[in-house]
């Protein structure tokens, strides 16, 4: 015997009419709840505490924006400061050197270091951006004022390997021109050495070794009187023949930027 569904389905109709007009109902109140004065007030507050934080937020947003761009003017101006640092060492080294030349006829070429080998402020030797192009050739000395700073070792098309007075390959004649001793300075590496000086010859402690002078019938070689180091210690044996003194450069290698080739006597 099947039992009746009608009253169950009048049931479900009634329940989704009474859940219908309950939802109408509901919306009608929660919009004249939002137009009423009491919901505006609280709207009102509500934004009101929010409103701070969002309008801190939008400013460290913003400072973060103008610190980026500060930044970026910062290091447009450090970058134009060490250009203008580096172009005016070069032009001081370049109104020095040629004041210093107008004392020779010796023709010079610029150049800038890009390398060097050994210990930063005690180099054995450059590397620099003057070659075969600019009539660089090996045993052209190197200057920095009247300083030596060494002479050209090996060459290539655009570059050049300069030997420092501390190299063991470098060696020179050398004299002290205070007392006219003279021997052939060579490198040691850390330091140099004024060699062979006859043993009767005056050596003096802080006293300016210089170059003696011993340029080749073709024209290359280095000029007298340029400045190499100062005497440290002296080392003689009365037994001996020969005498010797421990010699520092007195150019600080590592500040060096630009140098210059002596390419003609």
């Amino acid at each position: 015997m099947r039992i009746p569904q009608e009253p169950s389905n009048r049931f479900t109709k009634r329940k989704v009419i009474i859940l219908l007009v309950t939802f109408i109902l509901l919306s009608l109140i929660v919009y004249l709840y939002a137009q009423s004065p009491i919901a505006k007030n609280l709207q009102g507050v509500v934004q009101g505490v929010f409103s701070k934080p969002k309008a801190f937020i939008y400013s460290l947003r913003h400072s973060e924006e103008k610190e980026s761009d500060i930044k970026k003017e910062n290091k447009k101006l450090s970058e134009k400061l060490v250009n203008y640092e580096l172009m005016k060492r070069e032009n001081d080294a370049l109104k020095s050197q040629f004041d210093i030349s107008s004392d020779y006829s010796q023709g010079l070429v610029g150049a800038k270091i890009v390398g060097f080998l050994g210990e930063r402020a005690l180099p054995t030797a450059f590397v620099i951006n003057a070659g075969e192009d600019q009539k660089i050739q090996k045993g052209m000395p190197v200057i920095s004022d009247k300083y030596l700073v060494g002479k050209i070792e090996k060459v290539s098309k655009k570059y050049s390997v300069v030997i420092t007075p501390l190299n063991p390959n470098f060696s020179t004649l050398a004299k002290l021109p205070e007392t006219g001793a003279q021997g052939i300075l060579v490198g040691s590496e850390e330091f140099m050495v004024f060699d062979r000086v006859v043993i009767t010859d005056n050596l003096e402690e802080n006293g300016i070794i210089v170059t003696k002078g011993e340029v080749k019938e073709n024209g290359i070689g280095i000029l007298p009187d340029i400045i190499i180091g100062k005497i440290k210690s002296i080392s003689k044996n009365e037994t001996s023949p020969f005498q010797s003194a421990q010699v520092l450069p007195i150019i600080n290698y590592s500040r060096l930027l630009t140098v210059f080739i002596i390419t003609t006597p």
